[in-house]
């Protein structure tokens, strides 16, 4: 606990701070690519990875790239995160990655409180929602530098498409 980042010292479980981010590439001549690869979130043509920091900053996960019409949710469930998490594990997320049902009982999730548009926000939810912010700010900041490297920050070609998961890894790391 001495060593955690001082964002974290209310959260001494988090093991793992995760979230997905997209890369927008050009668009596929195939339908079913175009398809595949669309982003309404962005409105372009995208590939989306999942994202795991430490506490500490260092990227501890990185799944393989999807299509950016794939949620975070299918994402988490069916690459290779959750068997990663051992007992008493806390993931720390956006209020948006509903994975609560997919972990075990014994691994803690914490996002902020789901807060309805048609009440004000009490005060006990908006510093949790604060605390967890700033501790989330460390894959913020992290997937802002990778995406700062030229060749994922200006689309990832046609041509290069074949070697964008090792481009996004070597980027990660």
């Amino acid at each position: 606990m001495c060593n955690l980042p001082k964002h974290f010292t209310g959260h001494p479980d988090t093991r793992i701070v995760v979230d997905c981010t997209e890369f927008y590439i050009d668009k596929p001549t195939s339908l079913k690519a175009q398809w595949l690869t669309w982003s309404e979130y962005k409105h372009s043509n995208t590939l989306k990875v999942l994202i795991g920091v430490a506490p500490n900053g260092m990227v501890t996960f990185v799944s393989r790239l999807w299509g950016g019409n794939v949620s975070d949710r299918h994402i988490s469930q069916h690459d290779r995160f959750l068997p990663k998490l051992s007992p008493g594990d806390v993931v720390m997320a956006d209020k948006g990655f509903t994975i609560e049902d997919l972990l075990p009982a014994d691994i803690g999730l914490n996002v902020p409180p789901r807060v309805s548009t048609k009440c004000q926000m009490s005060s006990k939810d908006f510093f949790k929602t604060t605390n967890i912010a700033s501790a989330r700010i460390v894959v913020e900041m992290k997937m802002e530098q990778i995406k700062n490297f030229n060749i994922l920050n200006s689309g990832i070609p046609l041509t290069e498409a074949h070697l964008s998961e090792q481009i996004v890894l070597i980027c990660t790391v």
